[in-house]
């Protein structure tokens, strides 16, 4: 057979699926000499009637595949048989080389050749495996783009990864492809891939003689010649560089691949493949511009597609091990991330039980109340009921919260540095550690702290450092501003750093998170002292639209406290009938530093006396019932002018002017406030509840007047001193303060309050701010009024702010004082 001159035409595949023919005017002759006989002279077998033809399944540039069956063993198998027309001896060898190739390679996502033959009409054909599937071209125009934010699609990542190890196979046989691409790559119906068409497979030269022999492969490929998809080519196979083609050519191909299976489209789309022929002879390769997908995957896809052979992975092997250790860590990532999504649907299930323990804990708490203390127990046992259920539902939301952290826990054994398992753990630390803050629980706050600072990434950068911002604006506007930190000296808050800030307003001044208190002054307005909370990443703000109000001076008298309009912390606590902790608003108010004492009251009763109003002073004077049906004896006496004077009491106690005085109605204390406040020209009424909460508390919820920790000689209690319990002078101990300078708070009378009690402080906050009770409600005998604070032979247990009782009206005992309170500024409204 002669060998006819090669053409100077190549053959290449479009996007499209067209073939383009090319001019290269650097293709040369095959070499004249032969050192090896063509595969088109060795010797075939004939076929004879051993294969029956079933059909034409397609046809190609090269030949046609058939349908055929193997009478001998019985099986289906496609015959790929080269045209007739096809004479010349290159394209016969190429094709019996394609055979030759693919029947080297023994790997399961290589097809095997079964048979090599001539037909009946001498032509020759090689028989293979059937193999049903679709190629992974369809696959990915079935997937369609890439949703924003959706991970990458490992299972056709997966895909590439069999043909990775197809091709690393190949290599080990010294085998390249040179044609790798979706269209070439087939996902059977089981799932088994297959790497088609070794067409343009060569041996490396090393290896060639072994199998075609020099001359042979000379044939095949010419110098400048240019086979294979521009597409997924890499630029030596372009520049038709056939020294420069071996394995890292291949490795650029599934670099190609992987490319499209990323982004949903080929490299180079859009483009002419002129175009693209001369980018990638000019050295340029198509780079990944996608934030969304993961930088070390994209990496992989640059360093595989790199413009020189040298820079990329070696080979197939390379590549493969690469991309498996990618792939199983996005497998990892995958169970991590199931583990999260797990614990967040565990949170949801448990912030609902929690709500509903709540809800339910409210309905136990109103139904107990409404029972009266003799309430027999079969009238208890639904309140009993409603306790367990609460109980459980709140048992049931802290099992869910240990399975929460399991799961996140787990999610770190796959994956440690994933972020969302980090920011889970973060959020849940970061909730108990504001819990434990509120309970002030200095351990627990310190151990959530701790594990939030190792789960943080970021989100909680404000709460670890433990800064807070602070927008404070005055009225007048430019009012000078002192500061001071409240630190615990012996225990006690009290100022330990202060500094002068200058002319308002603060603005976005951050503080470490803690108690504060501001002291503002401007010309003739009276100084103001303002307690203010900062918590951690939060803010505390007093913006221009409600402004803190400053007096004018004159407005205030020498024992009366100014507590400024502003939001703070109510209830919670041990303490009996606290309500529920919340931060409530409250309008601006003044309060008198002491509670009102014997010699303020006697000095009242001998107005009214003088004024010619004996019988409201006999009704108001204090009285003592020394037995229980015995009529209530007085216990001021009376001097020979009828003014009142201090008398012993029946235990023989001289009482003294400046003790809180007690034995007094609330509805004498309230005649005593309208007697002030028609003297004065001031508003004076008693204290609501929470006015009263407040200017002992702060605004920080600080469970006692100077603080958290308590001791037994901080305030006027039965075990202060020692002796026998009665009252003390107003202003002792003078640990008893509170942040605004209220005086006796904790301890020695308690004082009667403007509402009428609820159990449950119904009425009191409306819409989160305090509601000033009416003014003209007079009651009568069966209403009964709040009380709020500890008294001289009371318990400790009685000096919390939250803490909350009640008399009846006209009750009158040793331990019930009262003290003056009066509205003081614009209201305020909340913005």
């Amino acid at each position: 057979m002669s060998t006819p001159r090669l053409s100077n035409a190549v053959t290449l595949d479009l996007f499209e699926g067209e073939t383009l023919r090319l001019d290269d005017e650097g293709m040369s002759d095959p070499p004249s000499s032969v050192d090896a006989a063509p595969l088109s002279q060795a010797p075939l077998p004939e076929a004879g009637d051993r294969y029956e033809l079933l059909g034409v399944i397609g046809r190609g540039g090269m030949g046609e595949v058939q349908r055929v069956r193997d009478r001998v063993l019985g099986r289906v198998l496609v015959r790929k048989v080269i045209h007739a027309e096809l004479a010349g001896e290159v394209p016969l060898e190429r094709f019996l080389a394609e055979a030759r190739v693919t029947a080297a390679l023994e790997h399961p996502s290589i097809v095997p050749v079964h048979d090599l033959v001539r037909t009946a009409d001498g032509r020759p054909a090689f028989t293979m495996k059937e193999v049903e599937g679709r190629t992974l071209s369809a696959l990915i125009t079935e997937r369609g783009p890439r949703p924003t934010g959706e991970p990458p699609p490992q299972d056709l990542i997966a895909i590439v990864l069999k043909v990775a190890e197809a091709v690393a196979y190949a290599h080990s046989r010294s085998v390249v492809h040179r044609d790798i691409k979706p269209d070439n790559i087939m996902v059977g119906r089981f799932g088994e891939v297959l790497l088609l068409d070794w067409g343009l497979g060569r041996w490396r030269e090393r290896d060639r003689a072994r199998f075609v022999g020099a001359a042979v492969e000379g044939r095949l490929t010419q110098v400048g010649a240019v086979m294979g998809t521009p597409a997924y080519m890499p630029p030596e196979q372009a520049a038709g560089d056939i020294d420069l083609i071996g394995p890292p050519s291949d490795v650029y191909g599934l670099g190609a691949v992987l490319f499209h299976v990323l982004l949903g489209r080929a490299p180079w789309s859009g483009l002419a493949t002129l175009r693209v022929l001369g980018g990638l002879r000019c050295g340029e390769v198509p780079r990944i511009e996608d934030p969304q997908l993961p930088l070390a995957l994209v990496e992989l896809v640059h360093k595989a597609m790199a413009a020189e052979p040298s820079e990329r992975f070696a080979d197939g092997a390379a590549f493969a091990a690469a991309l498996q250790a990618w792939l199983s860590g996005a497998q990892r990532r995958q169970i991590a991330l199931g583990e999260v999504a797990a614990a967040a649907r565990l949170r949801e299930e448990a912030e609902a039980l929690r709500s509903r323990a709540r809800a339910q804990q409210a309905v136990a708490e109103a139904a107990r109340a409404a029972l009266p203390a003799h309430a027999p127990d079969a009238d208890r046992r639904p309140v009993w009921a409603q306790e367990e259920a609460a109980q459980d539902l709140a048992e049931a939301a802290v099992r869910l919260e240990v399975e929460i952290f399991s799961h996140l826990q787990r999610a770190l054994t796959h994956e440690p540095d994933l972020p969302e398992a980090h920011a889970g753990l973060a959020d849940l630390h970061q909730a108990r550690h504001a819990e434990a803050l509120v309970r002030q629980d200095r351990i627990e706050a310190a151990r959530h702290l701790t594990l939030l600072r190792q789960h943080d990434r970021g989100a909680h950068r404000a709460w670890i450092e433990g800064l807070g911002r602070l927008t404070v604006f005055t009225e007048p506007h430019a009012a000078e501003v002192e500061m001071e930190r409240l630190g615990l000296v012996d225990r006690r808050l009290e100022g330990v750093e202060r500094r002068a800030l200058g002319p308002g307003p603060v603005v976005d001044l951050r503080l470490p998170a803690g108690s504060w208190r501001l002291r503002l002054r401007a010309p003739g307005r009276t100084e103001v002292c303002l307690p203010v909370e900062l918590t951690r990443g939060g803010d505390w703000t007093q913006t221009i639209n409600n402004p803190v109000w400053l007096p004018p001076l004159g407005a205030l008298g020498p024992d009366d406290i100014y507590v400024p309009a502003g939001p703070a912390w109510v209830g919670g606590g041990e303490a009996r009938y606290a309500i529920p902790r919340q931060r409530v608003w409250i309008d601006g108010f003044v309060i008198r530093r002491h509670p009102v004492t014997n010699a303020e009251y006697i000095a009242f009763l001998d107005d009214l006396v003088a004024q010619g109003r004996e019988a409201e002073a006999l009704a108001w004077e204090p009285r003592l019932r020394v037995e229980k049906d015995a009529e209530a004896r007085p216990q001021y006496g009376r001097d020979e002018q009828g003014r009142y004077r201090l008398i012993a009491d029946a235990e023989g106690d001289l009482w003294q002017p400046d003790w809180p005085v007690v034995m007094v109605t609330w509805e004498a204390a309230r005649a005593y406030a309208a007697w002030e406040a028609a003297r004065s020209g001031r508003p004076w009424r008693l204290p609501a509840e929470l006015e009263r909460e407040k200017a002992g508390r702060g605004v920080d919820g600080q469970p006692y007047p100077w603080g958290a920790h308590l001791e037994h000689t901080w305030a006027a209690l039965q075990t202060a001193r020692p002796g026998r319990p009665k009252p003390w002078a107003v202003g002792t101990p003078p640990q008893d303060r509170s942040v605004y300078g209220v005086a006796g708070l904790a301890g020695n009378v308690r004082d009667w309050c403007l509402n009428r009690f609820a159990v449950r402080g119904e009425g009191l906050i409306v819409e989160g701010r305090a509601v000033l009770p009416d003014l003209d409600d007079v009651g009568g005998p069966e209403v009964w009024r709040s009380m709020r604070g500890g008294a001289w032979s009371g318990s400790t247990l009685d000096c919390q702010q939250s803490y909350r009782l009640a008399a009846p009206q006209p009750y009158a005992g040793p331990l019930i004082g009262f003290r003056l309170c009066r509205s003081l500024g614009p209201p305020t409204p909340l913005r």
